[in-house]
């Protein structure tokens, strides 16, 4: 699970698209059942991690603390956040 804005041209530069990364969400209604320009990534609206329970996830540098903050209950499941840039890590609880 990804979340779409920054992440499209990264997304393209790597050659991700909808074979790899299986949905994305966003906060913005009007753009749910869309999918990613290029990569073709379908849009979902934002839920706890918890309920769907994808094993990775993925956060940009940006929106990495509101995202531990939200998905704290994800993350002290197991569920391990994806962060590409500046360097590839990877955060857990």
């Amino acid at each position: 699970m990804a979340r779409p804005l920054g992440a499209i041209p990264y997304f393209k530069y790597c050659g991700l698209d909808h074979r790899l990364i299986k949905k994305a969400t966003d906060a913005n209604p009007e753009k749910w059942g869309l999918r990613t320009p290029r990569n073709n990534i379908p849009l979902f609206p934002r839920l706890k991690r918890t309920a769907t329970n994808p094993d990775y996830s993925s956060s940009f540098p940006s929106l990495l603390e509101e995202i531990r903050e939200e998905e704290d209950e994800y993350l002290r499941s197991g569920g391990k956040l994806i962060v590409p840039l500046p360097q590839f890590r990877i955060v857990t609880a």
